[in-house]
């Protein structure tokens, strides 16, 4: 499994933020293109760029997920450390 890369607050936003205007960017040019050329040259790599648009957004899905499950055990684990030094002093 390939390292996590620790992200700000404000880089996973923006990021998260990028796959759907590139989506929309990408339906518009799309669109755009097919009524100037024909559609059955266009149309399977508008598809195959959307498909990438769309793992890519999962892959960001799943780091994210990774990051807040990372947080969450940090604040479990500093509660227990907290409750351990209570109960000796």
């Amino acid at each position: 499994m390939p390292p996590i890369i620790k992200q700000s607050a404000p880089h996973i936003l923006i990021s998260m933020l990028v796959a759907p205007i590139m989506l929309t960017l990408f339906t518009w040019a799309g669109s755009t293109i097919v009524s100037n050329r024909d559609a059955s040259v266009i149309l399977p790599a508008v598809n195959k760029q959307l498909n990438e648009i769309k793992h890519l957004q999962e892959l960001q899905d799943e780091k994210q997920n990774i990051i807040l499950q990372s947080v969450y055990q940090n604040k479990q684990d500093i509660a227990v450390v907290k409750a351990i030094i209570s109960k000796k002093g």
